[in-house]
């Protein structure tokens, strides 16, 4: 487990696979922004998924490209709706 701060906040790398079968690789995100944006991707078709990690840094991808997304090794949203979390 990862942690940074006085509060120790869970950080975890994301890996996003799309359906252009490129990798976005994103560490030091706050497993509860994850949880957060993960539990509203679902009922958005369209639109960007925004991610800010630890240190500010920004990932913004088109919700409709998105196959996987994974805390770490786990599957925690798919496409086909499957996930390990």
């Amino acid at each position: 487990m990862e942690t940074t701060g006085p509060s120790r906040v869970e950080l975890c790398t994301v890996h996003i696979q799309t359906t252009l079968d490129a990798e976005y690789v994103f560490p030091d995100v706050p497993k509860k922004v994850l949880t957060e944006v993960i539990s509203r991707i679902g009922s958005v078709s369209a639109g960007d998924l925004v991610l800010v990690n630890a240190s500010k840094s920004c990932l913004t991808i088109r919700r409709e490209i998105i196959k996987t997304v994974k805390c770490n090794q786990t599957v925690v949203w798919s496409l086909l709706g499957v996930s390990d979390a």
